[in-house]
């Protein structure tokens, strides 16, 4: 797995409130955070798809 933006394999894992929530990982280049279209089953090493379109985020940074 990879980075959207920059392309770097030096992702962070980030936490999940509740267990049932989407993986999200922090890029360490160049910061973007995002959730991949798929998650990689533990036990199996399967691909599995768990969205179809690309999530925005909706944060706006204040001046």
């Amino acid at each position: 797995m990879h980075c959207r933006r920059c392309q770097s394999q030096r992702l962070i894992p980030q936490e999940k409130k509740q267990q049932n929530d989407n993986c999200v990982f922090r890029c360490q280049e160049c910061g973007y955070i995002f959730s991949p279209a798929t998650t990689v089953k533990v036990d199996t090493g399967e691909d599995t798809k768990t969205r179809t379109t690309e999530v925005q985020s909706g944060y706006l940074a204040q001046s």
